[in-house]
């Protein structure tokens, strides 16, 4: 079965408003303003949220990453769950980008990226 323009042209043009879309979503979240970890409130519940801190009570398993994250204002749990990246438990700073959940009676942060601060 052969394909004709229009088809083709349909085809690309639906591929670029997926692509469009997945720009759109991806800057979204990329856009979050840095924030410190003491000013994390149960009114940011379900936003997504910058920090960066130092890491203590790395913890690493197949399928989680979790660990505390320290800045000068205070220190907040950050888990990162489906671990597809490989964190190396050697990173003593990090940037986290996720959202902001409640967990056994405290904040969290369910990442979405982790990245080494050097």
């Amino acid at each position: 079965m052969l394909m004709n323009e229009k088809d083709i042209l349909r085809i690309s043009m639906i591929v670029c408003a997926i692509g469009i879309v997945g720009i759109l979503f991806a800057q979204a979240t990329m856009d979050v303003k840095l924030k410190d970890v003491g000013a994390i409130t149960k009114s940011d519940m379900d936003n997504y949220v910058r920090i960066n801190g130092v890491i203590s009570n790395f913890f690493s398993s197949e399928k989680v990453i979790s660990f505390n994250l320290e800045d000068r204002t205070g220190s907040v749990m950050v888990v990162l769950f489906n671990n597809k990246e490989k964190i190396n438990k050697e990173i003593k700073k990090a940037e986290v980008i996720g959202k902001v959940s409640f967990y056994n009676g405290k904040l969290e942060i369910i990442a979405d990226s982790i990245t080494a601060v050097y």
